[in-house]
């Protein structure tokens, strides 16, 4: 095999993985979502005036968190499919854009978008999950223990 094959081959399989992985990211996203939403009685704190009730800071800011995470993956998974178009339209010799003929170097030169949103992806679910868990402290710490 070639070594411009092989290159691509592995170029392939890693944006496979890279977009699988992205997927799992976005459903686990999605799931803790709607899992926090589900419990959110068990979430909310009373206001110590007022006795209203409200979502902690940490839960909020762990939304918008997993929202952007959801938004980048799918920009993410955008670009994996532009990437994977141009690697094809280019294997088997048809004309390439200005943009897929970028794409294709990008990746070949390590510097790819789907590189640059993936890492946003991961970053913004970490941060996300630390929130999250972050909430579970507040929350734990906030409700009376019986004696």
């Amino acid at each position: 095999m070639s070594d411009q094959k092989q290159s691509d081959r592995s170029s392939f399989e890693g944006l496979k993985a890279a977009a699988d992985t992205i997927k799992q990211i976005i459903a686990l996203s999605t799931g803790v979502i709607a899992l926090t939403i589900t419990f959110l009685e068990k979430v909310l704190q009373p206001l110590p005036k007022e006795g209203a009730r409200t979502v902690p800071w940490t839960m909020l800011a762990g939304w918008i968190l997993f929202g952007l995470t959801i938004l980048v993956g799918l920009l993410a998974l955008g670009s994996v499919v532009g990437t994977l178009n141009a690697i094809d339209r280019k294997r088997i010799g048809l004309s390439l854009t200005r943009k897929q003929q970028k794409a294709a170097e990008d990746l070949a030169g390590g510097k790819s978008d789907v590189r640059k949103l993936a890492f946003y992806t991961y970053v913004l679910f970490f941060l996300g999950i630390v929130l999250t868990i972050a909430t579970g402290f507040e929350v734990s710490q906030s409700v009376p223990h019986a004696p």
